[in-house]
């Protein structure tokens, strides 16, 4: 008896996932655990698992569209089941004198110019790619029902002339009708259920002031798009100052041939979560979160680390920086971001964060106004250093100076305990020292 395996719920608030790649096919056999299909969800690529051994009997969804929670992926057939129909090739064209159709449209058209040169008609007009009569019965019983696929579809002018009306666009309605084609049916169908997402390429279009190229979002900036919408539910203040890292400078230096021998890249980063850490242990209203009236306190330490990809702003989570070295730290964020931009971390590494850093100096820039990360209180801004002549002691010295932007949540905190917190960060980070302390 087929079994139909319906989207599961990947993770906690996902709701639908985009397909990035099926590892099956139609026909094939798949053991229990056997990964199936790959979907992208909120950032994360997951891998989805057989739920049971069978043939793969039918797959219900193209690479690119969109798969909601509770929509059947995959059908799933015992050993020993009938075999399920291959559909046929698609035609995508079709001759309006004689009703044939074709896969191609080179072979549409020298059917045209080796039949009916002669100028043979069709009511006074000669169409390409319409069906403007049913084919005979007997076509239609031999004939394989197909579905349409490409730039064209099947519909007389009076299916098309309805498609307008509706509102509905015929190019992404499947037809039920001989050959694939759109009926009336199809079309108020389409109508009910509303637009349908699908793996459509790049649309080509002509507007006032010439030709725009409308591409749809992917999953990942899909999510990205919501999550910046929920940030934007708070209100934002931003609050800027400068650390003197120089001291800071040297110690990494001195630590960096050390660390290589370890095979650890040691970069900034673990100092600046360890002076966060410090500073969100003495200023708690940092570490936490607002629901509803209540603002939780955490006890837990979870680093929220902005990485840039090439689909787009993911935040690895290291957690328990309170019982890990500076090593370990920098360790594990060089692990996550390069899952992150390989897309093989998962949605569990990406959750959990109280606090979260992102260092855009590393790309270019001092100071910015970053995006508070949803649920968090704040976010730290990390510019990038820069040798710059500061005066001291009445003599003029050349210092290693890193630009800090914290934007927080002003409904959990006031502009005096922002200040307090970020001059705390400062401290640990202008005396190095302190950080080996509190560590």
């Amino acid at each position: 008896m087929a079994y139909e395996f319906k989207f599961p719920d990947v993770g906690e608030g996902i709701h639908e996932g985009e397909l990035v790649k099926w590892r099956v096919s139609e026909g094939a056999h798949v053991n229990e655990h056997d990964i199936i299909a790959e979907v992208e969800t909120d950032k994360a690529v997951v891998e989805v698992p057989s739920p049971r051994a069978g043939v793969i009997a039918k797959l219900n969804f193209k690479v690119g569209d969109t798969i909601n929670v509770g929509d059947v992926m995959v059908v799933i057939a015992e050993e020993g089941d009938a075999p399920v129909a291959r559909p046929a090739l698609t035609p995508t064209a079709s001759c309006s004198v004689c009703g044939r159709t074709f896969i191609t449209r080179e072979q549409l058209d020298a059917h045209v110019k080796e039949r009916h040169a002669s100028g043979e008609r069709k009511g006074g007009a000669f169409a390409v790619g319409e069906l403007e009569e049913a084919p005979a019965e007997e076509t239609r019983a031999a004939a394989p029902k197909a579905v349409p696929s490409g730039p064209h579809v099947f519909a007389t002018p009076a299916v098309r002339a309805l498609a307008k009306e509706l509102g509905v666009d015929i190019e992404r309605v499947d037809g039920t009708g001989p050959d694939g084609r759109v009926t009336e049916e199809d079309l108020r169908k389409a109508k009910e259920s509303g637009p349908r997402e699908t793996a459509a390429g790049p649309r080509v279009q002509f507007e006032k002031y010439g030709r725009v190229l409308r591409v749809q979002m992917s999953a990942t900036r899909r999510a990205i798009a919501r999550h910046m919408l929920e940030a934007y539910a708070a209100p934002h203040v931003v609050t800027m100052d400068d650390a003197d890292v120089t001291a800071l400078w040297d110690v990494r230096a001195k630590e960096k041939q050390k660390a290589e021998e370890k095979g650890v890249k040691l970069t900034f980063m673990p100092f600046i979560v360890k002076a966060c850490l410090a500073a969100l242990k003495k200023h708690p209203h940092f570490n936490a979160s607002l629901d509803g009236d209540e603002i939780v306190f955490k006890k837990y330490y979870n680093m929220g680390i902005a990485v840039h990809t090439n689909d787009g702003l993911m935040v690895p989570v290291v957690k328990d920086v309170d019982k890990k070295t500076v090593l370990e730290i920098a360790k594990e964020i060089e692990e996550l971001a390069e899952r992150a931009r390989t897309r093989t971390i998962t949605l569990e590494e990406m959750k959990g964060q109280s606090f979260t850093l992102t260092n855009y100096g590393s790309i270019g820039g001092t100071y910015g106004v970053p995006m508070i990360n949803s649920p968090d209180v704040a976010i730290l801004g990390i510019g990038r250093i820069d040798d710059r002549p500061v005066a001291r002691d009445g003599k003029i010295e050349v210092r290693k100076i890193l630009p800090l932007s914290l934007s927080f949540d002003h409904r959990v905190v006031d502009g005096a305990q922002a200040a307090y917190f970020l001059q705390e960060i400062i401290a640990h980070l202008e005396d190095p020292n302190l950080l080996m302390i509190d560590e």
